[in-house]
């Protein structure tokens, strides 16, 4: 029985990994995953991140693999860590697009120039003569692609503290967040328009631009939302284009220029708690602070 169970481990490790971005790799043993777990990492089917994230990863660790080992981090020690690994030969490039592939790989100065044509050359699907596809021995030129995978995202849904209700229209609405852990943002639910009795039922076109800032101001993601049959007096769902991560104890901003309509506010709790992680809220409206919110619940892993 506990054979079985060591033997398990890995994979369930292996299975749980999978499921997230590479910045949840990095924080694996103080910041820094062993080659064979890495390796083995590399070989899986079904994966969150793209080939490019996994590269991008890749140079990472080979930074970090430096460090552990006294090397100094430039080119060559890079290069040399990682084609010593085998780590570079567990990417599959060909399943990387070519903007990807110039805007990415070229960049690193990882590969030599003869591979990164070579490769090149593949990806457009161009032909290569044996001599080219000689300094390719060893690389993964599969096209088939990684199956891929949603991680586990939780939600943080806020409680009612009042049933009275307030509303807005016209006006930029924002409200500040800060988290209590390091989480991995994905998206919020927010209010959608109010209704008079007559369009209870109905649904209606939403168009809002949604931008989340850092406490300096700078904008962290954008959202440029327009959705049809949205329902009236309800929660709708503000996916990001890309997750953002939020640091414990810092300011973040939820920013919605909403189109004319009129939105609730309700009486949120001011902090909301969640498995691992609880998130403290400050609205404000045009500028002024108020008791009420239109958010109702942030979407995040880790």
């Amino acid at each position: 029985m506990r054979a079985q169970r060591a033997s398990r481990s890995p994979d369930l490790y292996k299975d749980i990994m999978s499921k997230f971005s590479y910045e949840i790799w990095s924080a694996d043993r103080n910041g820094h995953l062993s080659k064979n777990m890495l390796l083995l990492l590399l070989d899986r089917q079904e994966m969150y991140m793209k080939e490019t994230h996994l590269f991008e990863f890749l140079l990472y660790w080979a930074r970090k693999e430096c460090e552990y080992e006294g090397l100094t981090c430039n080119i060559n020690n890079i290069q040399s860590c990682l084609h010593d690994s085998g780590a570079l030969r567990k990417i599959r490039f060909l399943e990387m697009s070519p903007a990807d592939f110039s805007k990415t790989v070229v960049p690193s100065c990882v590969l030599s120039q003869a591979e990164c044509l070579a490769l090149e050359s593949l990806i457009y699907n161009k032909p290569v003569d044996a001599k080219d596809l000689a300094c390719l021995s060893g690389f993964s030129l599969t096209r088939h692609p990684r199956h891929q995978i949603s991680p586990v995202v939780r939600r943080c849904t806020r409680d009612i503290s009042s049933g009275r209700r307030l509303s807005f229209e016209n006006c930029l609405a924002q409200v500040n967040i800060t988290p209590s852990a390091r989480v991995l943002v994905h998206g919020f639910r927010i209010a959608s328009r109010m209704s008079c009795d007559r369009l209870f039922n109905q649904v209606y076109r939403e168009q809002l631009v949604a931008l989340v800032k850092d406490e300096h101001g700078n904008i962290l993601s954008q959202v440029d939302y327009m959705k049809k049959d949205i329902a009236f007096n309800t929660n709708q769902h503000l996916r990001l284009p890309r997750p953002v991560w939020f640091e414990p104890g810092v300011k973040y901003t939820l920013q919605c220029n909403y189109a004319a309509g009129l939105y609730p506010l309700l009486h949120y709790s001011e902090l909301a708690s969640a498995k691992g992680a609880s998130f403290q809220f400050e609205t404000r409206l045009d500028g002024r602070h108020v008791c009420c919110c239109f958010l109702n619940s942030i979407c995040y892993s880790y």
